[in-house]
């Protein structure tokens, strides 16, 4: 049992330092899902699918909401983040409420949060 312990803390230990030394290439790598999922949406049909994609781009700024967002200004970012987040929260309800269509105009206001966090943070 010690063994499977001292197995797992060790795992751990070199998942936890590979993602600290990846830092801003994950930070990157999940904005780059961010739009994707934000695209995705955009483009359903139905409003079950355009939920689960609004819930991805929400669990995925969640996930790097902490990151360390190497080059770029962290009390911009965490507020661009958060406003991200809570819109998403608000879009999902939108959508649940009033249906597909409502949702992807709800959802335009994402877009352009986050083009307005990405011309403060000076992301191409």
């Amino acid at each position: 049992m010690r063994k499977i312990m001292c197995a797992i803390v060790m795992g751990t230990s070199l998942l936890l330092s590979a993602s600290v030394m990846a830092g801003s290439e994950s930070v990157e790598h999940a904005m780059k899902l961010i739009n994707k999922s934000y695209r995705a949406a955009l483009k359903e049909e139905d409003v079950t699918s355009f939920k689960k994609d609004i819930q991805e781009l929400k669990a995925t700024a969640e996930s790097i909401m902490d990151s360390a967002a190497e080059g770029y200004d962290r009390e911009t970012y965490i507020a661009g983040m958060s406003l991200l987040i809570d819109e998403a929260v608000a879009v999902e309800s939108v959508a649940e409420k009033e249906g597909l269509d409502a949702g992807k105009v709800a959802a335009q206001k994402l877009g352009s949060l986050m083009r307005k966090y990405h011309s403060k943070l000076g992301v191409d």
